[in-house]
C-alpha cells in the first residue's frame, strides 16, 4: 500500500479465518461427545465472525477506484468493496456491462463504470474527472489494470518491443498517472493499492 496507513483488512481476514479454524479443530478434538456444547460453540463463534467481519469490511460511502475492474482480480475487489457499502468507480477496456451486473446486480446506485484503455492520458484524466464529478471526490485508488496480451510470449527472447511498450504504457505509467490524479483530488483520508505481478 503506497500513501496509506493501518492494516491490509483482505490479509487481517485471513489471519482471523486461519486463527479461528486452528481453534476450533482444537476445540473440537476436546469437545468430541458433547456435540450440544460443540453446536453452541460453533453458533458462538460464527455470531463472533458476523461481527467482525461487519466491522472489518464497512465501506458505506467510501469512494472506490478500481481499474482493471471488468475481470479476475479486479471485479472481484470492486464487488467486495460494492458489497460492502462503497461507491466504487469501475474501468476496463471491454465486457463493461457484465463486469456490472457481476459487482452490482440491479441496484447500481453506487457503481459509475466505463471503459478507458489507461495508455491514453486524455482517457485516463477524463474517467477521473467524472468519477470525481460523480462522487465529489476519492477516498481509496485500487490499481489493478494491466496490459495482458501476452499470447505466445514466455521467455525474454520471445518478447517484443510492442508488448514492452504497451505494458508500461498500461502497468506503469497508467498507474503513476491514476496516483498522479488521486493526490489531486483526495481529502484527509487517502489509500492507494497497487497490484502488480511478475509478468509487470
Amino acid at each position: 500500500i503506497v500513501g496509506g496507513i493501518g492494516p491490509v483488512l483482505p490479509l487481517t481476514a485471513c489471519l482471523v479465518c486461519v486463527g479461528g479454524t486452528v481453534i476450533f479443530a482444537y476445540l473440537y478434538k476436546c469437545m468430541q461427545g458433547q456435540p450440544l456444547r460443540l453446536a453452541f460453540l460453533i453458533s458462538a463463534l460464527l455470531w463472533l465472525w458476523g461481527n467482525t467481519a461487519v466491522t472489518l469490511f464497512d465501506f458505506t460511502n467510501a469512494r472506490v477506484i478500481v481499474t482493471g475492474a471488468t475481470s479476475c482480480i479486479g471485479k472481484a475487489i470492486a464487488r467486495a468493496f460494492y458489497q460492502a457499502g462503497a461507491r466504487v468507480a469501475v474501468c476496463g477496456r471491454k465486457n463493461l456491462e457484465a463486469a456490472e451486473q457481476e459487482i452490482a446486480g440491479e441496484d447500481r446506485s453506487r457503481l459509475f463504470s466505463s471503459i478507458v484503455d489507461l495508455s491514453d492520458l486524455t482517457q485516463l484524466e477524463a474517467f477521473f474527472a467524472k468519477t470525481v464529478e460523480t462522487f465529489g471526490g476519492i477516498d481509496i485508488l485500487v490499481n489493478n489494470a494491466a496490459d495482458g496480451d501476452m499470447d505466445g510470449i514466455d521467455t525474454i527472447e520471445s518478447v517484443t518491443q510492442r508488448v514492452i511498450d504497451d505494458t508500461f504504457a498500461v502497468n506503469v505509467r497508467g498507474s503513476i498517472l491514476m496516483i498522479h490524479e488521486f493526490l489531486k483530488h483526495r481529502g484527509d483520508y487517502g489509500r492507494i493499492i497497487n497490484i502488480s505481478t511478475d509478468a509487470a
